[in-house]
């Protein structure tokens, strides 16, 4: 008799319908699809006006690693490590901006987003960590992997002005337009 009430006990049990919890693993536990990441985007930029929402803002980045990391081969995984990336530098948080830039143009080389990705990579160094040495390196790199992108020119300009000050730079200007 005790034996039939724990087997009805766990049967009863494995028939039950998923909880609320349940559902929210399982649906947690999903990769992020292409769709809902841009949708995500869109809110974040809709609802910009009243400043970034960085919990939303982290989730695309988590979200579009996740996505990438399941669909390495996609095209749209550099889409979408690009997008992140500028979300993340849009929060501050400039080295995990770095690091999905830095994935896009090793991962994907032929992408439209690699050029970008790289520049970006320098532009973040020089502007907002104002570490010099690493910009240059990495607007040579961008030199060297993409010596015909349009943008060749802002980066040789970048490179000359690097370690100039401003009011060095603004002399230039001023000379050149005599």
């Amino acid at each position: 008799m005790r034996w039939y009430l724990i087997v009805c006990t766990l049967l009863f049990v494995a028939c039950q319908q998923p909880t609320a919890q349940d559902t929210e693993q399982e649906v947690n536990d999903e990769v992020p699809s292409y769709d809902m990441i841009i949708e995500l985007e869109r809110q974040l930029v809709t609802n910009a006006s009243d400043g970034l929402d960085t919990e939303l803002a982290g989730r695309i980045v988590e979200m579009s690693e996740e996505y990438a990391t399941a669909n390495s081969g996609d095209s749209l995984s550099a889409e979408i490590l690009f997008k992140a990336g500028d979300v993340a530098r849009g929060m501050r948080a400039y080295g995990k901006a770095i690091q999905l830039w830095g994935e896009v143009w090793r991962s994907y080389p032929e992408s439209t987003q690699a050029p970008f990705s790289l520049f970006f990579q320098g532009f973040t160094f020089d502007n907002d960590l104002q570490d010099k040495e690493r910009a240059r390196h990495y607007y040579n790199l961008f030199l060297e992997n993409f010596p015909e992108h349009e943008l060749v020119k802002d980066v040789n300009e970048l490179l000359a002005t690097l370690d100039k000050t401003p009011e060095e730079i603004l002399k230039e200007i001023q000379e050149r337009n005599k």
